[in-house]
């Protein structure tokens, strides 16, 4: 069993080279998994896939609307919804996700715009993919941000 839970993530995460060599149950279909962007996506093409999280969202929980931090997080995303259907929004663009469905976000998508899952009815489980290590140094502020309005963000919530 990997129990990264907690465990800091250069030292305490397993590695999937190391899950292969022991034939771990799962780590075959861990590097096919990884590799479905790479093969559907041409941005993700080439690209070293940092790694893969799990979520699982109760139903009507959400993602909020967010900017993935820098550096953390890869350049490019992919997530493949296993389980459950809902709306993702991705700056202006919404879409529907069922189970089998793959999608991604990379460049002015990933930095210039918040993206977000919204709430379902139903439960939803995923399996999130992080790629690319030419991420940013700085992420552009957003419209109506407390940067933009020179103030802080606790005077945004009073």
């Amino acid at each position: 069993e990997p129990n990264s839970l907690g465990a800091d993530p250069v030292e305490g995460w397993p590695k999937l080279d190391d899950l292969l060599k022991r034939n771990a149950v799962g780590a075959a279909e861990l590097l096919t998994l990884q590799g479905l962007p790479q093969e559907h996506f041409s941005d993700f093409s080439g690209q070293p896939c940092l790694f893969l999280q799990a979520q699982a969202l109760e139903r009507g929980a959400e993602v909020t609307p967010h900017r993935d931090a820098l550096p953390y997080g890869g350049d490019m995303i992919s997530t493949l919804v296993m389980e459950g259907s809902n709306t993702v929004r991705v700056g202006p663009v919404s879409f529907p996700v069922e189970p089998g469905d793959l999608y991604g976000i990379a460049g002015s998508a990933r930095y210039d715009v918040e993206h977000e899952v919204m709430g379902a009815s139903i439960d939803r489980f995923s399996i999130t993919m992080r790629y690319g290590l030419g991420f940013r140094d700085t992420l552009p502020p957003l419209a109506g941000s407390a940067f933009q309005a020179k103030m802080g963000t606790s005077e945004l919530f009073l």
